[in-house]
């Protein structure tokens, strides 16, 4: 009878400790989803930026070298 008790309390114990990481897994999860959401959004700004600037730098080095070419 004790035995039993002792394996019936050992499996209570393991399934709040499986029952507790599982949860716990969920909001570390949840929580580096919402720091990859945010740096995903961070990275695609910067690179429209920098698009930007490098197709502005374009397209004044052409109009630069067309007016030399045609003068």
């Amino acid at each position: 009878m004790l035995n039993q008790a002792l394996n019936d309390q050992k499996q209570e114990i393991i399934e709040f400790v499986a029952e507790r990481f599982e949860r716990r897994l969920s909001e570390e999860i949840a929580s580096l989803r919402a720091e990859m959401h945010e740096l995903v959004s961070t990275t695609k700004a910067e690179m429209v930026k920098w698009l930007f600037i490098f197709w502005v730098g374009q397209v004044v080095t052409i109009v630069g070298i067309l007016l030399a070419f045609f003068k």
